[in-house]
């Protein structure tokens, strides 16, 4: 990584904390929970602001001076809020581990001299070309990239935030990998959040509670690959894991706090990778089938307000995807749409029996690492290297990037272990029957369905 423009950490400090803890200042949540919402409504602010602007025919520069002038607009006007949110003991031990664990993840792509692995050495072109397409004000009008990939192909919320800070920079391609880093980095916060909810509330427990979690991130061989890797899977995670938390309180006790933040978490994961469809389906499924229970039981009042308040929370996704989805129905109709993602482009190769079979070995290699399943023409053709080096680094990247035992690494199974059986106590029946039910789903979806 090559020198970068370092006014470009406080602007991305500034820019992805201090609008969001302003709009949220009203919103009842409890301390450990207000810097992950804080963070998530900023970066969706910045998005929504910047695309708002740019598609009403406002120049990329003017575009990310016009956010940032609004940026520090709430940060002057709000800093009575900024300094209640920041007094809280809590959330300061939670920003200095986010912050430890973006300046160790910034370390490791400073050691990044090209980006391979395997064959997997072109998605980041794609995301590159998609920023920096949108900072050139391209003409949107063919659907195509100059590299040939839709524009919708992949959704933008990423791409655009990080266009938006890569032009307030000097436009080098190292301030773009510092902005993708730092944005990736986010995924710890709902990390950190999970931990202060699951953790007795004595300051001294969740302050090491906290410190222990982002050593553990740290070390995370997936969270490693993915954080200096410039792609948004992260950052979807970021926005999705606080979704499910929220959606989750209050599962089958009849109240439904936060219901609408959780929806507009999951659609706003949904605008930074389409994977999160799948937990949104797990969400809606599950919901379906609480409404069938109740319908089954013929308790009307519990259902009334189950319906008004799952229709509250569909408006909320629907504004919330509405200015990219709006966009592009318009630009391209549906078939431009919804028709151009990789994933949909893959499965028309195939025949339904060949994207059936290409589901199973996808469980089969998420579960059992490519050293255990003997040599195929593919295995051989990601590890085919002249280097020694090279092989050893394409044995070690595999499992870890594509296999979830792997991914964990030593140190993520130390952790994952005894967290279960804390997590089993802490949940009661209701909400650990939510978790259960989507993560079956949504692994068994997210694995099938991948391209």
């Amino acid at each position: 990584m090559l020198p970068f423009s370092p006014w470009l950490l406080p602007l991305l400090l500034l820019g992805s904390v201090a609008p969001g803890v302003v709009l949220t200042a009203q919103l009842k949540v409890r301390p450990g929970d207000r810097l992950t919402v804080a963070t998530a409504v900023s970066i969706f602010s910045t998005f929504c602001g910047w695309w708002c602007l740019w598609i009403a025919g406002v120049p990329a520069a003017w575009c990310s001076l016009i956010v940032l002038a609004g940026c520090c607009l709430l940060a002057v006007s709000g800093w009575r809020d900024l300094r209640a949110v920041f007094t809280m003991p809590l959330v300061r031990w939670q920003a200095a581990a986010w912050l430890a664990v973006a300046g160790h993840a910034l370390l490791l792509h400073a050691a990044v001299f090209s980006y391979s692995g395997g064959l997997w050495g072109g998605d980041w072109c794609g995301h590159l070309t998609q920023a920096g397409f949108f900072l050139a004000d391209g003409d949107p009008r063919p659907n195509r990239f100059p590299g040939g990939d839709a524009i919708t192909g992949r959704p933008p919320l990423e791409n655009i935030v990080a266009a938006h800070f890569w032009r307030l920079g000097r436009g080098h391609y190292a301030d773009y990998q510092v902005v993708m880093t730092w944005l990736n980095s986010l995924a710890c916060l709902p990390v950190l959040m999970l931990v202060s909810r699951l953790t007795p509330r004595q300051q001294n427990n969740q302050q090491q509670a906290v410190l222990l979690t982002a050593v553990a991130v740290m070390v995370l061989p997936a969270f490693a690959q993915n954080a200096v890797y410039p792609w948004t899977k992260l950052l979807a995670a970021f926005f999705v894991v606080p979704g499910l938390v929220f959606w989750a309180d209050g599962a089958g006790r009849g109240r439904r706090p936060h219901r609408e933040l959780a929806a507009g978490l999951l659609a706003a994961g949904l605008l930074v990778h389409y994977s999160a469809a799948v937990y949104v389906v797990a969400v809606v499924g599950f919901e379906l089938v609480l409404t069938a229970s109740q319908v089954i039981r013929r308790d009307w009042p519990r259902l009334a307000r189950s319906f008004m308040t799952n229709l509250r929370a569909a408006a909320v996704a629907v504004a919330v995807v509405a200015p990219w989805l709006g966009w592009a129905l318009w630009m391209y109709g549906p078939r431009g749409t919804f028709a151009t993602n990789t994933a949909v482009v893959d499965a028309r190769v195939y025949s339904l029996a060949e994207n059936l079979l290409k589901m199973l070995l996808n469980i089969r290699d998420t579960l059992l690492p490519s050293f255990l399943r003997g040599p195929t023409d593919l295995t051989r053709l990601f590890q085919e290297q002249a280097s020694l080096l090279g092989w050893i680094r394409d044995s070690c990247f595999l499992p870890y990037q594509v296999n979830f035992p792997a991914a964990l690494g030593v140190v993520g199974w130390a952790a994952v272990l005894p967290a279960a059986g804390v997590i089993r106590r802490a949940l009661p029946r209701s909400p650990g029957l939510f978790w259960s039910s989507v993560a079956a789903v949504s692994l068994l979806l997210g694995v099938a369905a991948h391209g």
